[in-house]
């Protein structure tokens, strides 16, 4: 009652500057178009300039920023909180300390994302310090977006990030293609303190780790809202 009673007060005082409820909601309809059409730009420059490996996304660097500053803004808002799965943005200040960094090449975290210029790319994956707590038995959702399935469910199993000594010890882990520190945050097989299985680092026929929603629902998030 208390509310209704400010409000009604408050559209007396506005509609003085002829300012009315009729011309608030019109505002309302246009700005919900214009957030719209905004969401639609974000997701035809999202096709344009980014692809999903392992749940790490690379954007084309060049293209990336030759979009509109809010199109850029929202594209990296947007593939920060989808690698990290927070349910909220990061904050605005810390956002454009991380794109200061970003354009001038240099590599930043933001909210427990890694985000890494290397030449013509940017890439964002989670970062390990994020998740090196984060264990789960074999079957579970780590990280609440990795499921491994393997031959064995045995409860000793756990899975675990793969950490950097563990990918030191694999050869040919470079030929993935992801960044090191992409990798040492991936999710692995553990058994006692040893490592069973990295299946994004070391690929196997036996043990395999799957992306809820897999690659596509980076680009189908864009328009889900």
């Amino acid at each position: 009652d208390y509310d209704r009673i400010m409000v009604r007060e408050a559209l007396t005082v506005l509609g003085t500057l002829g300012i009315t409820i009729e011309g608030l909601v019109q505002v309302a309809h246009n700005m919900t178009k214009a957030r719209e059409a905004l969401d639609w730009q974000t997701f035809l420059a999202a096709r344009d300039v980014a692809t999903i490996q392992h749940g790490v996304v690379a954007l084309d660097r060049r293209r990336f920023f030759t979009n509109p500053d809010e199109i850029t803004r929202r594209l990296f808002v947007h593939s920060v909180t989808w690698v990290s799965g927070s349910g909220y943005a990061p904050r605005g200040a810390a956002v454009a300390r991380a794109l200061a960094a970003v354009r001038a090449g240099q590599t930043t975290t933001l909210d427990g994302c890694q985000i890494e210029v290397d030449g013509s790319v940017i890439w964002v994956f989670r970062e390990h310090n994020a998740v090196r707590e984060a264990v789960c038995e074999v079957g579970e959702t780590w990280d609440d977006c990795w499921l491994i399935d393997g031959p064995e469910d045995d409860p000793d199993l756990e899975v675990r990030a793969l950490g950097f000594d563990a990918l030191a010890t694999i050869e040919g882990w470079r030929d993935i293609g992801l960044p090191r520190a992409a990798l040492a945050a991936t999710p692995a097989v553990w058994y006692d303190g040893a490592l069973v299985a990295a299946p994004i680092a070391q690929p196997d026929e036996d043990w395999a780790a799957h992306l809820e929603g897999g690659a596509d629902a980076y680009f189908a998030a864009l328009l889900s809202h």
